[in-house]
């Protein structure tokens, strides 16, 4: 008898944002641009944020479901967000590690679905576009994505990120050998014509 499903591993890696962030970046896939690590306190997130260029997200690293985030358009509102952004990791999420991403509003959220088979090869599911949201929470998920459809050259790149994740050997050996069914976030920014991981 197998077992069909992530490894403790796998679920630990991906299911904190700051460490698939660092997987990421260790397998060669763009992220959005963010902290490296975690902020600890209300006047490095300030910092951070003026380097980074508002506006921003200040983002739960256990967070889900639309929870645990805030967007902040300049340092009075990072300032005022960093609490509550920390408190409701801990109270939601028992985990009050927080980070902070760039934060593009008129960017095209692009799911890849993706299955690993542990031992490095992937295959993909196609895309789906979930940039219909309310409170960051998707509303609709419609696939094919029309925004792909009227790219049709994107595919490739949304793909090719989705199963690098799943099966890269990054220098100095395995990243991250996933055996199961995988979601890859995109991030497409037309305006700048770039793709993102987040």
């Amino acid at each position: 008898m197998a077992w069909v499903g992530p490894s403790p591993e796998s679920t630990e890696s991906f299911g904190i944002k700051h460490t698939a962030r660092d997987l990421a970046t260790k397998a060669g896939v763009p992220i959005v641009p963010g902290t490296q690590g975690l902020i600890d306190s209300a006047e490095d997130a300030i910092k951070e944020s003026e380097k980074l260029g508002f506006p921003v997200m200040l983002k739960a690293t256990a967070g889900g479901g639309g929870m645990g985030l805030a967007i902040a358009h300049d340092a009075k509102e990072v300032k005022d967000s960093f609490a509550m952004v920390k408190s409701r990791g801990e109270n939601l999420f028992k985990n009050a590690g927080m980070f902070i991403e760039r934060f593009y509003p008129d960017s095209h959220h692009v799911e890849v679905q993706v299955f690993g088979n542990g031992q490095g090869k992937a295959i993909h599911f196609g895309e789906r576009e979930c940039s219909i949201q309310r409170r960051h929470q998707k509303v609709i998920e419609e696939c094919p994505s029309p925004f792909v459809v009227e790219h049709p050259r994107e595919p490739m790149f949304f793909r090719f990120h989705a199963k690098v994740l799943t099966r890269s050997r990054p220098k100095g050996g395995s990243l991250l050998r996933s055996r199961s069914s995988r979601r890859v976030h995109k991030l497409w920014l037309s305006r700048h014509n770039r793709i993102f991981s987040r």
